[in-house]
Parts: C-alpha cells; structure tokens; sequence
C-alpha cells in the first residue's frame, strides 16, 4: 500500500485486514490518494523544471491541465478523456490518481494508471472522508482498468456510450453509422501519417547511404593518391641511392689510378 503525506494510516486503510495479511505500507513524498500496488499498476512519473516547459506555472492546477494536454493524444480513441478535479477519468470512470509536490522551479508529477484490479485487493481501502461526488459510488461503479477494450468513439451529439454509467441504451443504425464512418477516418489519417513517417524514413536512409557512398568514393580517390605519392617518393629514394652507389664505386678507382700514376713519378724521379 502507497500512502500520502501527511496522511494516517488509520483514515485511509482497513488496518485490522492489513494487519492481518501482513501487507506492507509504505508513505511517499507526495500528496494525493492512497494506492494498492501490484502487478496491475502502472506508474508513471514527470519530473521537470520551469525552464522546460516556461508556459506552465509551478501550482498544482496548471501543472495537472498540462498534464491532461499530454496524456490527451495518447487516449485519442476513447471517448470521454479529461482530468476531472484530481483524477483521469473516461466519462464518470477512473483509470488514474495523481500526485504532486512542487519545490521552487522544480516539481514532480507522479501518476498510478489502472491497468488491471482485484475487488478483493480494494478491500484494503477506506472511503476517503472527502471525495468528488462521482467517486461516492460503489469501486466498481467509478473505477475502469485499461486492461478492457475501448469502445468506438461516437460523434458529438450523439447517446453517451453504455459503458460510461449513464446510459443503456444502445445505439442506433445511424449512429453506428457515423461512429463507423469516424473510426474509418481516423484509421485513415493514421495510414497516412504512417506512410508520411515511412517516406520521410526512406528518404532519409537514401541520403544517409548517398553520403556513405561519396564518402567512400572520396576515401578511394584519397587511398590512390597516397599510394601514387609515396610510389613517386620510393622510385625518388631508390634513384637517389643508386646514384650514391654509382659515386662510391668511382671514387675507389680514380683513387687507385691517382696512386700508380704517383708511384711510377717516384721512379722516374730516383733514376734521373
């Protein structure tokens, strides 16, 4: 079990039940409301500081409708998405809590999505003494797991969908109709999105292999024109020791002529 600050235990839990299955209890830093935690929840958390996002003052209000413009593409297929007081809702239904604590320029926005519950778990729970009317109900009347299929969004003006809690009557030729057609336009666009992100994908792979491409041609052209440059200086060095070898081997003999020619002076010298 995951407590809020400044919260006892005994306003929030069924502490004989906990006591008893030895559940552990553990409190957060933040506010909010208390959370069953298990295998079937899932937690997300933003941490961010004013200059990242300048537009959103640091309170607790404009952070959550920040936080409903963030999570509103990600829940464009089902009907009824917005933050009702504290919680995300589908309609009257409740899929997520959230929790704030804001310090200076810096704050933290922690959400518990509900993936999946167990009614027994809940059991764990108290009514909380304050609460939105909406959550007055039953567990099972407010509550929605996302582990369930989503409904087909209907158009505006249309009845509310069964599911919601406020209404079971169920749909009409025409507005299957119209919710059909709305489904179709939708798979439409993402389609084309999707080809618009494969396009621009490939686009960007081709120009990536264009420029591997030149680069290695460059890399060729530049490896022949080393090769060449250091031949040249090879056959430059090797013509320039051949020289050296052919002027050692000369000054040996002019150095033998020069001493006989000498020698034989000597002689003609001492005869005279």
């Amino acid at each position: 079990m995951l407590l809020p600050r400044n919260r006892k235990p005994a306003s929030l839990l069924n502490l004989p039940m906990v006591l008893k299955d030895q559940i552990a209890v553990v409190k957060r830093f933040t506010g909010g409301g208390t959370v069953v935690v298990d295998e079937s929840t899932l937690f997300v958390s933003l941490i961010c500081s004013s200059t990242a996002i300048p537009n959103v003052p640091c309170f607790p209000r404009p952070i959550m409708e920040w936080t409903e413009e963030v999570y509103s593409p990600v829940f464009e297929g089902a009907p009824g998405f917005r933050l009702r007081e504290h919680d995300y809702v589908f309609g009257d239904k409740k899929f997520g809590g959230n929790a704030q604590s804001i310090t200076k320029q810096r704050w933290v926005h922690h959400t518990s999505f509900l993936w999946d519950f167990k009614d027994e778990r809940m059991q764990y729970l108290l009514q909380p003494g304050r609460a939105p009317e909406y959550r007055k109900l039953d567990r099972e009347d407010y509550r929605y797991h996302l582990s369930k299929p989503w409904p087909i969004p209907l158009p505006r003006g249309c009845a509310p969908s069964p599911w919601s809690g406020t209404s079971t009557t169920p749909y009409s030729k025409e507005q299957e109709e119209r919710a059909a057609a709305i489904l179709r336009e939708r798979t439409e666009r993402m389609e084309k999105r999707e080809l618009i992100k494969q396009a621009k994908m490939l686009a960007l792979l081709e120009e990536q292999e264009a420029k591997t491409r030149q680069m290695e041609e460059e890399l060729k052209k530049w490896t022949k024109e080393q090769e060449e440059k250091m031949t040249a200086i090879q056959a430059e060095v090797e013509k320039e020791e051949e020289e050296e070898k052919q002027v050692e081997e000369e000054v040996p003999l002019e150095r033998r002529r020069g001493g006989v020619s000498t020698s034989k002076e000597e002689e003609i010298e001492k005869t005279t």
